[in-house]
């Protein structure tokens, strides 16, 4: 997956599909998929988060000298939740890792998603899904 430049010809939907939708009913809806090796997948869905979804906001403080900047998304989390998605997903089932970013939030979807929360680990009830770093 690293080393193909079409890892989608051995693991189906292996790619990142953003989804903007500025508006509830779908008004000015665009998508943007991402493909290719992973690495390069998850820098230039990054890139596109940081010029086309991340807002800076400056504020400035009466009384102060320094402004307060403000960011909508901060980019390290992102950063570190869409890695996360992607590094740690399962390329059995056959979904892409989803970016939806809303006018009130970005939600990331990487099937098949976060154990329940009543799995406790170690019961035998389900297998790690990624024994390597669990």
């Amino acid at each position: 997956m690293l080393f193909s430049d079409d890892p989608e010809r051995f693991f189906p939907y292996t790619r990142i599909e953003v989804v903007e939708i500025p508006d509830p009913a779908g008004q000015g809806m665009r998508e943007h998929t991402f493909r290719g090796p992973i690495d390069r997948q998850l820098s230039d869905a990054l890139a596109y988060l940081r010029g086309g979804v991340c807002e800076e906001r400056v504020f400035k403080v009466p009384g102060q000298a320094e402004a307060v900047r403000l960011w909508n998304y901060p980019y390290e989390a992102l950063e570190e939740a869409l890695g996360n998605a992607i590094y740690h997903r399962s390329y059995i089932e056959h979904e892409p890792v989803t970016l939806r970013v809303e006018a009130d939030r970005l939600s990331i979807t990487s099937c098949p998603g976060p154990r329940s929360l009543h799995h406790r680990r170690g019961s035998g009830s389900e297998p790690a899904r990624c024994p390597e770093v669990s």
